[in-house]
């Protein structure tokens, strides 16, 4: 079925398969077929060798590559995972089905066991939604729920909410529950946001997440083999859970809206506070030492002298990190108290093949850590450790390797500069509370350990310095050059 991606989209209830647009022509047995093309279509095959998948990118020939490289294989290794989360006694999943793209309307389309995808819309999204959109089409073609009627008139109607909310729920809760689709993450960003559980699509499958994680882990298997069977009626909920589809959709949404009322009040506070440190510092900065303030510090960023300049101009904005191994995670990245640090960083840069500094120097600015995940703080320590071992499961179950911290060129070997596996755990952290606690963290601080002894025998290394990564650019009050008493020294 055509969706939408990132607003909520009401599914009538009474929404049935034949107006979704399921095509008998392509059920199972009838494999849809092979449009004529100049190129053949892509082939691959399931992980289990059981489904032949084939790609068809003749009308969109800019899109092979990435059809090929990126969106077969997820297909290929997701499908027997999802003919598994969703069984029911007597049926066999398709053993082929194929995917069409081509400019279109929409998203994308599934018939039996033909899917049509927008690859104007694949284009705007390749990074972002592309392959979890056709994840969502996937469980379409195992879903199945038009052959009941197809076998027995008389069969129930799968409703529309269950039959598009089950995908999202695989989607968004399995397949990649790091990006946050249908939580409340997502739910905060959504204005006059009224959520209903049979709104279909996120809004449903947030629900099938909850009444999984409270009340029965099995809801959605025994769900999908009633849809399936055309046996489906909603008296199933009380027989699964003890409580009615009503009753359940109410307890649902009332913790909801509690949880959406206190992410927002705690958000307003934090941004009050600020309010009132930020105004009292600026209102005593001239007469106050640096010092008294122990949440405005000092930061010096390493750059190019001409960016720097846009910067003091307000012409230019300094960017957050985007590097894979900046160990502090996502953030614009400052060495505090440390200008002669940021200007050996920035001549390091500039000796580098396709650097983006060319006349390295350094750019002072008073930073307000905010909301800080402080790692000065061993609570905060400790709490990395609790998410490392989440993510560490996270990365397993979709059967990725974890990432590592790894020396680079040119740098002594132990430090480990570049901080992959750092980067993603402090992200993963910052993610998962912001989710479930509602505190978004502005600021990560830390202590960075590089270099050699300062003298034989010492643990005190002689790089070591303590960077912070703002995440929020509200908490840069302002950006200065800075003086000769602040000027990196020379030799």
């Amino acid at each position: 079925m055509w969706f939408i991606i990132g607003a909520a989209v009401a599914a009538p209830a009474t929404l049935a398969h034949a107006e979704i647009g399921i095509d008998d022509a392509a059920a199972p047995g009838n494999p849809a077929p092979t449009s004529v093309a100049a190129d053949a279509p892509f082939v691959i095959h399931s992980t289990n060798g059981y489904c032949e998948i084939s790609i068809d990118t003749s009308q969109a020939t800019d899109l092979k590559d990435w059809a090929e490289k990126k969106l077969a294989p997820a297909l290929a290794e997701w499908y027997p995972k999802i003919v598994a989360m969703l069984p029911s006694e007597g049926f066999a999943a398709p053993k082929r089905f194929s995917v069409i793209i081509r400019p279109g309307n929409g998203v994308a389309a599934t018939g039996g066991t033909r899917i049509t995808a927008n690859s104007t819309w694949l284009k705007r999204e390749l990074n972002r939604e592309a392959i979890g959109a056709l994840i969502h089409e996937e469980v379409h073609v195992i879903q199945q729920y038009g052959s009941a009627r197809r076998n027995n008139p008389n069969a129930t109607r799968a409703p529309g909410w269950l039959t598009e909310g089950i995908p999202d729920y695989i989607r968004w809760f399995k397949y990649e529950p790091q990006s946050h689709g249908a939580d409340l993450t997502w739910m905060r960003a959504r204005k006059n946001f009224s959520p209903r559980y049979d709104g279909g699509y996120r809004v449903s499958a947030n629900f099938l997440d909850w009444v999984t994680e409270k009340y029965d882990k099995g809801i959605v298997e025994r769900l999908n083999g009633a849809l399936r069977g055309g046996k489906y009626q909603d008296d199933s909920w009380k027989e699964q859970t003890g409580h009615t589809l009503q009753d359940l959709g109410e307890e649902w949404k009332k913790q909801l809206q509690e949880k959406l009322a206190s992410s927002v009040a705690k958000r307003k506070t934090a941004d009050a506070e600020k309010s009132q440190q930020a105004s009292f510092s600026r209102s005593s900065e001239r007469n106050v030492p640096t010092s008294t303030y122990q949440r405005i510090v000092t930061g010096y960023h390493g750059c190019d002298s001409a960016l720097a300049a846009r910067v003091l101009a307000g012409g230019a904005r300094l960017n957050l990190s985007t590097n894979p191994y900046d160990w502090l995670g996502e953030g614009i990245y400052f060495w505090e108290q440390g200008p002669e640090r940021a200007r050996e960083w920035a001549i390091e840069q500039a000796s580098l093949s396709r650097s983006r500094i060319n006349r390295p120097t350094v750019l002072g600015a008073r930073i307000d850590l905010g909301e800080c995940l402080d790692l000065f703080d061993t609570l905060n320590t400790r709490l990395l450790g609790k998410w490392y071992i989440e993510f560490r499961r996270f990365v397993r179950q979709k059967g990725a390797r974890m990432p590592a911290n790894r020396d680079a060129p040119g740098t002594r070997r132990g430090d480990r500069v570049l901080r992959f596996r750092d980067r993603a755990v402090v992200d993963y952290t910052v993610n998962r509370i912001a989710e479930a606690e509602g505190i978004r963290y502005q600021t990560v601080r830390g202590v960075f350990l590089e270099g050699r002894p300062a003298f034989p025998g010492s643990k005190i290394a002689l790089k070591s310095h303590i960077q912070i990564a703002v995440r929020d650019p509200a908490c840069i009050l302002a950006f200065f050059r800075p003086g000769p008493s602040e000027s990196p020294r020379k030799g």
